[in-house]
């Protein structure tokens, strides 16, 4: 299945999900949340910014929002999805369970 063409990020949501993944990557992951979330107020059609929110969610043990799980349901973001479950859902470490904070239980 070939996925739809989007228009190219403007230089301001590139440097926006630069910022979010220097949070991320520094693990300021409150900043990383909050950041995303009001990315993804102001660009609700760019779904990246709903899946950075996710995987700081699940690092927070923060409940995901419909966004967020709607962003994890559509095509194309397998590769998210799948590292933002495994964070939830780590068999190494029993706190990193977000079992009930979850809209829609991973299946």
């Amino acid at each position: 299945m070939k996925r739809k063409r989007t228009a190219p990020p403007s230089i301001e949501q590139t440097l926006a999900i630069g910022l979010i993944w220097g949070h991320l990557n520094t693990r300021q992951l409150t900043d990383a949340y909050q950041l995303a979330r009001g990315c993804g107020a102001l660009w609700p059609d760019d779904q990246r910014f709903a899946l950075m929110a996710a995987y700081a969610a699940v690092e927070l043990a923060e409940p995901l929002d419909a966004a967020m799980v709607q962003a994890m349901q559509s095509t194309g973001h397998e590769a998210w999805t799948n590292l933002i479950w495994r964070r939830a859902y780590s068999p190494d470490d029993d706190d990193s369970l977000v079992s009930g904070n979850a809209v829609g239980a991973h299946e």
